[in-house]
């Protein structure tokens, strides 16, 4: 009889073992994307639903806001036509890990910002963050095994994220009342860093 999960002579479903069940049955560079991913979710959740209470905060008007954000989403989508090519002509892992670290000093950047116009210069590059997005997919298509693949994208971009943004915003709102606003780019920078 096999050792770990499966079905016992009786018929009965066996419990995996405790190494699957820690490892979410994933290989090893994709449980470390997957962590990787939840960290960074967890350090965007603390600051991203507040971001706009706290340009208002700088002065910003709502339609200010409204621009800068909707302008960062349109830089989002020019990013991502080069990011395809760059990931196919360089190495995804320093991909992954250069466009995670640029979010640090980003998030840290809205920490010291005294006007809502000194943010821009972090939201730039938030959005250069996004070039390693096919990196890292392209990465989880290789470490995932062919037969768990869709698990292993299952997991780390819907499991893994949800948990980490359904927990982090009410702990960001929690930092926020108990400090200021700008503590929690501080707790973001932390966990962008962790996630790297």
């Amino acid at each position: 009889m096999r050792a770990g999960g499966g079905r016992g002579r009786t018929g009965v479903r066996r419990t995996p073992p405790v190494r699957l069940r820690r490892s979410l049955g994933l290989g090893r560079d994709a449980r470390l994307l997957f962590w990787g991913l939840f960290i960074f979710q967890l350090g965007f959740g603390l600051y991203g639903y507040l971001f706009t209470l706290y340009l208002e905060s700088l002065g910003a008007t709502a339609f200010q806001i409204g621009m800068l954000i909707g302008v960062q989403g349109l830089l989002r989508i020019a990013v991502y036509i080069p990011a395809g090519i760059i990931s196919d002509r360089l190495s995804r892992r320093k991909i992954i890990l250069v466009t995670t670290l640029i979010t640090v000093p980003a998030v840290l950047s809205f920490a010291v910002a005294q006007a809502w116009w000194q943010a821009l210069p972090g939201m730039l590059l938030i959005v250069m963050g996004n070039l390693g997005t096919p990196a890292f997919s392209s990465y989880l298509a290789e470490a995932g095994a062919e037969t768990d693949r869709g698990r292993a994208f299952a997991l780390v971009y819907m499991v893994g994220p949800s948990i980490a943004l359904a927990l982090s915003p009410v702990t960001g709102g929690w930092l926020a009342d108990a400090t200021s606003l700008r503590t929690i780019f501080y707790g973001s920078a932390v966990a962008y860093l962790l996630s790297a």
